[in-house]
């Protein structure tokens, strides 16, 4: 079974939503493009749609108004399952990837002794808030109860 996680947001690099065909989406700025990334109601990652942006849609907000406006994109919270685009460095992830790392080389002698201390401690209270990473273009440090960013 895979997890949801919960994606809500409204305002900043990138909105949620659903589109007018019942897909849901995170439509954003991946200069020098503007991206939908669309999910089926499952939550399964389908495509990552990208449209030239013109040089008045290089305002963040203006391009993803114009976007939405074009694919009628109601904004609103939407679930999605686990996915990841290397070439585009966007995708969905339970934790980072130091945190992975660290994790699967716990008894590696290339762990520095700060990351002994601190990251035990740090990867329990990442666990206890509910938190995960969605990157679009950079890493978000999302809100697992709301959906919402905690971080960047």
């Amino acid at each position: 079974m895979n997890k949801w996680y919960l994606l809500n947001v409204k305002e900043y690099d990138f909105v949620t939503g659903k589109l007018q065909d019942g897909n849901q989406a995170v439509v954003g700025l991946l200069l020098p493009n503007l991206a939908v990334a669309v999910f089926d109601n499952d939550g399964n990652f389908l495509e990552l749609r990208e449209f030239p942006a013109e040089d008045e849609m290089q305002d963040i907000d203006t391009g993803i108004t114009a976007i939405q406006t074009k694919l009628d994109l109601t904004q609103g919270a939407i679930k999605i399952k686990e996915f990841f685009l290397d070439g585009r460095y966007v995708g969905l992830k339970d934790m980072p990837d130091d945190y992975v790392t660290f994790l699967e080389n716990l008894d590696s002698d290339e762990i520095d002794e700060n990351e002994r201390e601190y990251y035990p401690e740090d990867i329990e209270s990442w666990k206890e808030n509910n938190l995960f990473l969605f990157v679009w273009a950079k890493d978000y440090w999302m809100d697992g109860n709301t959906g919402e960013i905690n971080s960047t």
